[in-house]
């Protein structure tokens, strides 16, 4: 099952599943809910060149924050 029509921000939703989060499936986009509760929507067909750019920094910002609160 492919997650986005885009590889790569497939492999990263992968990626992110395999690290403890959900998925919630929609027809146009997708949520992950990371392990602290932060939902992240991203693209099933991304018409943006940016968007895996964007699904990226999303993830980073949601870990910096779980590092964050947990003073690491």
């Amino acid at each position: 099952m492919a997650y986005s029509a885009d590889k790569s921000i497939d492999r990263l939703v992968r990626s992110e599943l395999g690290n403890g989060a959900r998925l919630v499936p929609g027809q146009k986009h997708g949520k992950l809910i990371l392990a602290n509760g932060k939902r992240i929507t991203f693209p099933r067909t991304p018409s943006d060149r940016r968007a895996w750019l964007n699904l990226r920094g999303d993830i980073r910002r949601a870990v910096r924050e779980i590092e964050r609160y947990n003073g690491n």
